[in-house]
């Protein structure tokens, strides 16, 4: 199995996540990107990205909810175009004594609906222990990305535990494709390769050219990312998945044949990820115009 958490994981997240939540909503998320990015955020006139996911947290009332949850986001996407291949859920509970792992494959992978990073990858029929499982589950209901991060969208969904069919293309585990859609238009696209090992990230523009941006994770040669065959088609229902909306990152993933959607990220990064330099951070931020 690989777990795969977030950087403040189990007891310390909560106990974080308990300090955080008693300081007021806007200046738990000034403080945060200070303490993360060693900068004072613009948030009157916001000009960078991360600034601009602060401004949508503290200034943005739109319910974005559906989008947010692991679960119902499957059924927006399906509602927005038959062009995407939705992984399919094998079971959804909150017990693990239900789930009857004989009529699993033998590769699957156990998720949460109400936040980022609770993924458990399941390989070769290695399950784990119900009781193991339940204790994950525990700690994985307390996650709270709402008041932690200031995240809003997480805050009006309902836990619930999830086991998704795992996406194999040649025994790898696909590359990710995100896609920035800035008011239905993709501008850029961060390829993320190596996520359990070595991670690297790309951001190339929309017409797959290098930006020589450095987000959070090192570079790897352009030469080193396979353009997939189907790339128009993966542009299009990103488009088609964010019509309407002023900025979604649309996640993907691709065959060469079929495009396979992964998830919708309302507050990349949380808008504490950090960029080399405050001019990138601008440049990605420049095509999202905040009301």
């Amino acid at each position: 199995m690989i777990f795969k958490n977030f950087s403040i994981a189990g007891w310390k997240y909560n106990l974080f996540g308990g300090v955080v939540a008693l300081i007021p909503f806007k200046y738990r998320v000034i403080i945060l990107y200070i303490l993360k990015l060693r900068s004072f955020p613009k948030l009157s006139n916001p000009t960078s990205f991360n600034e601009k996911i602060l401004w949508r947290k503290l200034n943005d009332n739109n319910d974005y909810s559906l989008l947010a949850d692991k679960v119902a986001s499957k059924d927006f996407v399906k509602s927005r175009t038959n062009k995407v291949m939705v992984p399919d859920i094998l079971w959804q509970g909150n017990n693990a004594h239900d789930i009857n792992f004989e009529k699993l494959p033998s590769d699957y992978v156990i998720k949460a609906n109400h936040g980022s990073r609770m993924n458990i990858i399941v390989r070769n029929s290695n399950h784990p222990s119900v009781e193991n499982l339940n204790e994950i589950f525990k700690r994985w209901y307390k996650h709270d990305q709402a008041s932690v991060l200031g995240e809003k969208a997480y805050g009006k969904i309902t836990p619930v535990f999830f086991i998704e069919e795992f996406l194999d293309f040649d025994a790898f585990v696909p590359v990710d494709y995100k896609f920035f859609v800035y008011h239905g238009k993709v501008k850029y696209l961060q390829i993320d390769t190596g996520r359990f090992t070595e991670h690297f990230r790309n951001i190339l523009t929309s017409d797959w050219h290098e930006t020589f941006v450095t987000y959070s994770h090192p570079r790897l040669d352009q030469s080193d990312l396979t353009k997939p065959d189907n790339y128009q088609d993966m542009l299009q229902v990103a488009e088609l998945i964010a019509h309407g909306f002023d900025f979604l990152r649309v996640d993907l993933y691709s065959d060469h044949k079929n495009v396979y959607f992964g998830e919708i990220t309302i507050y990349p990064g949380a808008g504490y990820e950090p960029f080399n330099n405050k001019e990138d951070d601008e440049m990605l931020g420049e095509y999202w115009h905040v009301k």
